[in-house]
């Protein structure tokens, strides 16, 4: 019979979720658990670079200025060219981080933790008008998690745990959190409620983690 380290080699485990929720302080705290078990693990933060920050925010800039640029400057399809180059963009950048991050830890045989994933990316098509044919082909590029959970709270709650969130209005993570359920329930993601205190939310993380391994 495997042991949970043996079940764990090679499995890639997904927290995410709107900012604030809990990822990044539950996916740290999981690893200890793991590490603690003998598990083989590792944290991977999948976060966008300066650069392709800098870059999205460029796209935005120019998209906003179309605004107050004359149509036969620019041409009357600019702004949705930039759009669909800014999210061709961070897409690609997506790719390569999930692929060149992911892969070689899997090849080792780790057991990976990753704070945020490709998700992201698949919310901003959601919210372009992409049907959910086309969200499922263009998760299948990445490398599969063979566990993801998605941890959700009200926008009202994360404005609350953190400062950082205030950059934008409540209703921007309002209609985040909404396509987040959105593509769990696309994707068949387990959802789970972080509004609890952090002791029972992260029991609750394990005891699903341990139930998806008892169905390998």
């Amino acid at each position: 019979m495997l042991t949970l380290t043996d079940k764990l080699k090679g499995k890639l485990i997904v927290l995410s979720g709107i900012d604030g929720v809990g990822k990044s302080t539950h996916a740290k705290k999981l690893i200890e658990d793991l590490e603690m078990l003998g598990v083989d693990c590792e944290y991977v933060h999948l976060e966008f670079s300066d650069w392709i920050i800098k870059l999205k925010e460029f796209f935005r800039k120019l998209i906003k200025m179309k605004k107050y640029v004359e149509i036969k400057t620019l041409g009357s399809n600019e702004q949705e060219e930039l759009s669909t180059l800014r999210v061709v963009t961070t897409i690609s950048y997506r790719f390569l981080s999930c692929w060149t991050k992911i892969v070689p830890l899997k090849l080792r045989r780790k057991c990976i933790v990753a704070d945020r994933y490709a998700y992201g990316s698949l919310l901003t098509l959601m919210g372009l008008g992409y049907t959910q044919s086309w969200i499922r082909k263009i998760n299948y590029l990445f490398p599969q998690p063979d566990i993801t959970l998605i941890l959700d709270a009200p926008a009202s709650v994360v404005y609350k745990r953190k400062s950082d969130v205030k950059e934008h209005p409540i209703e921007y993570y309002a209609h985040l959190r909404e396509l987040y359920l959105k593509l769990a329930k696309l994707l068949n993601l387990t959802v789970i409620d972080s509004t609890r205190d952090f002791k029972f939310v992260h029991q609750l993380i394990l005891k699903t983690i341990s139930h998806s391994l008892r169905g390998d």
